[in-house]
């Protein structure tokens, strides 16, 4: 039996700690992945370079094969050295890019930059950034009564709770919202939060003085002063009447302005830039967040709304790249992966370790994304699932008799081919496996930064900015008179119309 023979019917020999070194340990190579770029097939996606002592051609995949992609390694690792090539190459395609940032980046920012300005296209890096000039709310002019409460119940934490208590008081402020979108807007605000705000507080003022008013005058001698000082308005009671709002849904608006006064706080929200640009016009629209901010991330959950319901209306030509994604994903991200690539886009999602994710988000993640990176790997969650995913391979194991005649006997087994030993013969950064749903076994890749002029200058696009934001003048202009002490409601109404408040 020839030497091939014998491998093929007996496997490759078991792993050791020498034969995992000799193997992998070794420092990925230093090279310039736009060279990559410029000569791979411009229908396939780029993926670093083979990390094997015997080849380091280009890693490239069928454009096809890929719906979405998952880029799992603790920080420094190199993910974000791979999330930029993937943006510059997007931007090489003519596709629109939307880069979620939490940490400040210096380096990815630059490599975008830089290679817009290669096309002669600097004016198409767009930034948004939290909290100088957080120039994106996730409202739009064309919103509709259902888009606007989907993104209410995300921003303001009104989704469905496990707690039956605070599930009932959710419910409440859902309807209430509702109700609120059903009546006032396009009448009495524009979709914006600074506007729904407005509106909210005049309302529960309005309300306020409409019980303040029918407890002085159930009085004997009720205070004519006071009543005229209760009797101003903000809008007409026929409003009032129609909401047709019950004091549990009173309750609701004082807990509904609280949330959103709280969520437009600490920061300069405003609308500057529509993602449009990046779904529509192959711009590049640069998001910096802030994880250590609940309201950032809470806005980041409302950018994934956004960009379904307007991908759903108009087919969009999009990557979206979202750092350390275990921070502010929601339960409709499974929906959205498995959706979203029928409308034009598709995601790069970051994070450390798979234990990040409960089940719920960890197992659709894992099903939607058919390209996985896996940089050196320190925790048993994600080593389960990549010795899974790895499968089997055929190894020879040798015995010794030790008998008068010793003897060497060789029997076939098998041993997961992601096992830790070999992973842990990994370099420690720009290393990584790569697991494909093209492919039929993982390989290891390399990753290489691409060169830039100096560091993204943050200092300069942290300067205050001073966001202008409509300052709506409160003003009664309706006026409730009562013409006689034991008449029924004899209301007259003074001023104003339905869009004045």
């Amino acid at each position: 039996m020839g030497m091939v023979d014998f491998i093929k019917k007996f496997g490759r020999e078991i792993t050791t700690i020498l034969s995992a070194k000799e193997e992998l340990w070794k420092e990925p190579s230093k090279f310039n992945p736009l060279d990559d770029l410029v000569l791979i097939n411009k229908e396939c996606g780029y993926f670093g370079r083979n990390h094997t002592r015997a080849d380091n051609k280009a890693v490239q995949i069928p454009s096809e094969a890929i719906n979405h992609i998952l880029l799992c390694g603790i920080t420094r690792s190199g993910k974000g050295i791979m999330a930029s090539i993937k943006g510059v190459e997007a931007i090489q395609k003519g596709k629109g890019l939307i880069y979620i940032d939490v940490k400040q980046e210096e380096w990815t920012p630059q490599c975008f930059i830089e290679e817009l300005e290669r096309q002669n296209r600097k004016e198409d890096f767009l930034l948004v950034n939290w909290p100088n000039d957080f120039g994106y709310t996730g409202l739009n002019s064309d919103d509709t009564i259902f888009e606007i409460h989907e993104k209410a119940i995300v921003l303001l934490d009104l989704g469905l709770s496990s707690e039956a208590g605070v599930d009932h008081y959710r419910e409440n402020e859902r309807m209430t919202f509702f109700r609120i979108l059903e009546e006032g807007l396009n009448k009495h605000f524009k979709p914006d939060w600074y506007e729904i705000l407005h509106f909210i507080e005049c309302l529960i003022e309005d309300f306020d003085a409409q019980a303040e008013y029918a407890k002085e005058y159930s009085k004997s001698k009720p205070n004519h002063d006071r009543l005229e000082e209760l009797s101003h308005r903000y809008f007409d009671t026929a409003l009032l009447k129609k909401l047709k709002f019950r004091p549990k849904n009173i309750d609701a608006l004082s807990s509904l302005y609280i949330k959103l006064s709280e969520t437009l706080s600490g920061a300069s929200v405003c609308k500057t830039i529509s993602i449009d640009e990046a779904l529509y016009n192959g711009k590049v629209v640069y998001i910096k967040a802030d994880m250590l901010s609940l309201q950032s991330l809470k806005f980041l959950k409302l950018l994934f709304i956004d960009m379904t319901q307007k991908a759903r209306k108009k087919k969009a030509n999009t990557l979206v790249i979202a750092d350390e994604i275990s921070f502010y994903a929601t339960v409709l991200l499974s929906a959205q992966l498995s959706v979203s690539a029928g409308f034009g886009l598709q995601f790069i999602l970051q994070l450390q370790d798979l234990g990040q994710l409960p089940a719920e988000l960890r197992n659709p993640i894992l099903t939607n994304c058919s390209a996985k990176l896996y940089y050196k790997i320190s925790t048993s969650d994600t080593l389960d699932e990549v010795e899974r995913l790895g499968g089997e391979e055929a190894i020879r194991i040798w015995s010794t008799s030790m008998t008068s005649n010793t003897e060497d006997t060789v029997r076939a087994g098998t041993e997961p081919l992601l096992n830790a030993t070999r992973i842990r013969a990994m370099w420690y950064a720009r290393n990584a496996i790569f697991i494909a749903e093209y492919l039929n076994t993982s390989i290891f890749i390399q990753t290489s930064s691409i060169p830039v002029k100096h560091p993204f200058d943050w200092n300069s696009a942290k300067i205050e900015t001073k966001v202008s934001v409509e300052k709506r003048e409160k003003q009664k202009k309706f006026e409730v008179k009562i013409e006689a002490k034991n008449d029924d409601e004899k209301l007259s109404f003074g001023g104003g119309g339905d869009d004045d408040f």
